[in-house]
């Protein structure tokens, strides 16, 4: 009998150590060794290797221990346990302990609080990806606020916009707020507003003015500590291509460009001596806490005709394209240098590179001084600015000197990096977790030392990504509602109608269009929009007005002529028509549309040897409109050149398969020239394009 009782105690204490090192390989894995949390934090969740079901879990500093049983993968204490756990280890270590369900320690971590309180919440905003699905459904993009001291997640201030708000800051003191967005598209609106609980932003500055009126984006512009200026870059060209990986669906920095200043007092705009080289791209500026400086990156140009771009908009896209295909597949390096430059109110001076974030052989952007002066934190990758998978964080002495990685770096892109208004903190965002972005704070020392990084749990949500975090200096709940009133001005108005025309809301896009012209009339663009939906919907001499009235506004304006002159055609003013479209030509003679608009007219008015010329010229501006080769087809046909007319209305065919007048005229061809079946087949697939003339045709040519 003890007999027994020894093997059955063998076997049981056997069996109990084959349980508890079968859980050997549990360990865990947020948060890392010594992670510095705020004292106002909420409670983390606490995350494991594995499975850690009927775990045991303990936090423990001094003479206080909170126990608690797992049942999963993860562990959240209660509030009021965490609150207690806190307090207890201000002044000392803390401790995260995880035994197996027999007692044995699996693995621990060592925490510490802070003294230091955060306070401050923060703004970013709560994007879909990929990227190309987000710019496709702007709605669904959140601008959010977050209170590191709440459980509850973080607040919409503003969501179900039409157009991409973005690159964002706040002055110092947290009660104005500046924001880059696209108001119609030239992508040239900011739009600027005070603070208060509920905020509304309405007013908009267009940076294009500084350029009378050619096209900018004002690419990541950044607002003085005081609220009072501006800066951002202008006469810009920015490498932008979308691609297919989730995580990284975007590759985008400026290549061109200088700094420019905005003055909000005086409604000014100035290029910032120094920084408005015109060799060079000088972008993502960054102010000094006392605004006596800027910190910018800055690179060689691309030249316009190497990039393959004429203005910020228009390129050439086969040169453009071959630049993508150098960028992308990293045989061609793009690489930064951070320079700093005294502001004199404006005034500029010299930009000087800034020691240990210049000249290293590798990209150093995105800058960011600490309140204090004292320290930088910047970016820097292999090659190329914003959204890099290896950009890391560096901070170095505000002077210059040895930069050092962060340890709260992860492995997968780490930026858009924002201090604490007390300086004891940062904010970034990184792919640490999955390839969406979530934020994360780490605590900086009066050395300069920081923290394993604290992932802000009320601050994501799955499948979303949370990019641009900013802490305002507010308390939380000063900001509450962000209104975009901006959307009812004549701009935004413009843009969503033209949403609408492209989506068949000709209704929806005229009520748009008759708000935006009662509140500005001088918008000569609003005329020619309302005149095109005028048009679709029959009412063309109500076109004829808007065309008209457009051009009172803006009597260089090619577009416009063109639309009238198609207006005037349809209702059989032929000369009328015919001087429009050649007005077109004068003003701008590089646009196919309009050679091709006057080519057709000519053809319409059986003046086939006159349109010749224009419509050779359509062809010669674009080899692959299949309307160009279509109308000479015609041209062609009808002045007995049948050869000739045959291959035109070959290749608009080939263009465009679905161009049934091509194959009705093709059939007239093949019909001078003896060819009777394909004939009849041509006369067939216009037939069952639509075309019902073909119908006709076919009875009375194949007997059919």
């Amino acid at each position: 009998m003890k007999r027994t009782l020894f093997l059955i105690s063998i076997i049981t204490a056997f069996f109990i150590y084959f349980l508890s090192a079968g859980n050997n390989g549990i360990a865990i894995t947020y948060p890392a060794e010594n992670t510095i949390f705020p004292p106002d934090i909420a409670s983390p969740v606490i995350r494991f290797s594995g499975d850690a079901v009927g775990m045991n879990i303990s936090l423990e500093s001094g003479d206080t221990k909170i126990e608690g049983k797992i049942n999963g993968k993860e562990w959240k204490p209660e509030r009021g346990e965490w609150e207690k756990f806190k307090a207890a280890c201000i002044g000392n270590n803390g401790k995260i302990v995880l035994n197996d369900r027999y007692g044995k320690e699996l693995s621990s971590v060592k925490i510490i609080v802070s003294e230091d309180s955060v306070i401050a919440p923060i703004f970013f905003r709560d994007v879909p990806l990929p990227f190309k699905y987000a710019l496709a459904n702007l709605k669904e993009i959140k601008w959010r606020i977050g209170d590191i001291s709440s459980d509850e997640p973080s607040t919409i201030l503003m969501e179900n916009i039409h157009v991409c708000a973005n690159c964002h800051s706040f002055s110092a003191n947290g009660r104005v707020l500046g924001m880059d967005v696209d108001a119609h598209s030239d992508k040239d609106a900011y739009g600027i507003t005070d603070i208060a609980k509920k905020t509304v932003l309405y007013k908009m500055m267009h940076w294009s003015e500084y350029q009378d009126g050619e096209p900018t984006y004002g690419l990541l512009a950044n607002i003085s500590p005081s609220g009072r200026y501006i800066a951002a870059t202008l006469k810009d060209h920015n490498f932008f291509v979308t691609r297919p990986d989730t995580a990284y669906s975007q590759l985008f920095f400026p290549i061109h460009g200088i700094l420019v200043i905005s003055d909000r007092h005086k409604g000014t705009y100035a290029a910032l001596p120094g920084a408005d080289d015109i060799n060079y791209v000088q972008s993502n500026p960054s102010w000094s806490p006392d605004g006596r400086e800027i910190l910018f990156a800055k690179a060689t140009a691309i030249k316009a005709g190497e990039s393959g771009f004429t203005n910020a908009f228009d390129k050439d896209t086969s040169i453009f394209n071959r630049l993508a295909d150098d960028f992308v597949l990293h045989d061609k390096k793009f690489k930064y240098d951070i320079y700093r430059i005294p502001f004199n109110e404006g005034r500029g001076g010299k930009a000087q590179p800034v020691p240990g974030a210049s000249k290293n052989g590798k990209s150093n952007y995105y800058p960011r001084m600490s309140p204090d002066g004292k320290w930088i934190v910047f970016n820097q990758a292999e090659s190329f600015m914003l959204l890099q998978p290896d950009s890391k964080l560096f901070i170095m002495p505000a002077e210059g000197g040895e930069p050092r990685e962060m340890q709260c770096n992860s492995d997968n892109m780490n930026s858009w990096h924002s201090w604490s208004p007390n300086g004891k903190w940062l904010v970034f965002s990184s792919k640490m977790h999955d390839k969406y972005t979530r934020l994360y704070l780490t605590h900086i020392d009066e050395n300069g030392n920081d923290s394993p990084p604290v992932l802000l749990e009320n601050m994501w949500k799955p499948g979303r990504a949370c990019n641009i975090p900013e802490f305002v200096n507010l308390r939380p709940g000063d900001f509450t509602e962000l209104q975009p009133k901006f959307l009812d001005n004549d701009y935004f108005l413009y843009q969503n109608a033209v949403e609408k025309v492209k989506s068949g809301d000709l209704a929806g896009a005229e009520k748009n269009l008759d708000k935006a012209i009662a509140l500005d009339s001088n918008n000569f663009k609003l005329y020619g929009t309302r005149g095109y939906v005028y048009m679709e919907t029959g009412r063309r001499e109500l076109a004829l007005i808007d065309y008209s009235n457009g051009l009172k506004v803006n009597p260089k304006d090619s577009k416009l002529y063109n639309l009238r002159g198609h207006a005037l055609l349809e209702s059989g003013r032929i000369p009328e028509a015919y001087a429009d479209f050649t007005k077109s030509i004068e003003i701008n003679p590089n646009e196919t549309e309009y050679f091709l608009s006057r080519g057709y007219l000519l053809v319409q008015a059986g003046k086939f040897r006159e349109a010749l010329p224009d419509l050779e010229k359509a062809i010669q501006l674009d080899r692959k409109n299949a309307s160009a080769y279509l109308e000479r087809g015609e041209a062609l046909l009808h002045l007995g050149s049948l050869k000739a007319a045959l291959k035109d209305l070959t290749k608009a065919i080939d263009l465009n398969p679905r161009l049934a007048q091509a194959y009705f005229l093709r059939a007239y061809c093949h019909l001078n020239m003896g060819h009777k079946n394909e004939c009849c087949q041509d006369f067939d697939i216009a037939e069952r394009l639509g075309l019902k003339a073909a119908k006709a045709e076919k009875m009375k040519v194949c007997g059919e």
